[in-house]
């Protein structure tokens, strides 16, 4: 899985070290974090979140979100915008998140409705 997580030249894995402001790096199959405990906690966070997109849609309530995370947000996008959002195999999305340094992507929210998850 880990492989995955790395993504095309590593680009996956820095990807998601830049947006949880931390240090990741992949030896075998663990993957380890660096950085203050809180860029640890994100970086571990969001490589489980990418993870779990694997296993087929993701759904809000199982990302175990609280009103605390001040990291996160819940973005509603008019259906009919979403694939110029997301663009050609996901292009939108993984500009946004190079220009802006942040991890993106869809999931459904309780109402089975499409949310950007930021």
């Amino acid at each position: 899985e880990l492989s995955y997580a790395l993504g095309k030249e590593g680009m996956t894995k820095r990807k998601l070290a830049k947006a949880a402001d931390c240090i990741l790096e992949y030896v075998g199959d663990y993957a380890f974090c660096s950085g203050t405990r809180s860029e640890r906690g994100r970086g571990m966070r969001y490589l489980k979140w990418l993870l779990r997109q694997r296993s087929g849609p993701v759904r809000v309530e199982d990302l175990g979100l609280s009103k605390r995370m001040t990291d996160v947000a819940e973005v509603q996008i008019p259906k009919e915008t979403i694939p110029e959002v997301m663009g050609p195999k996901g292009s939108g999305l993984r500009s946004i998140e190079e220009q802006t340094a942040t991890f993106l992507f869809m999931a459904f929210d309780r109402g089975g409705a499409e949310v950007l998850v930021i």
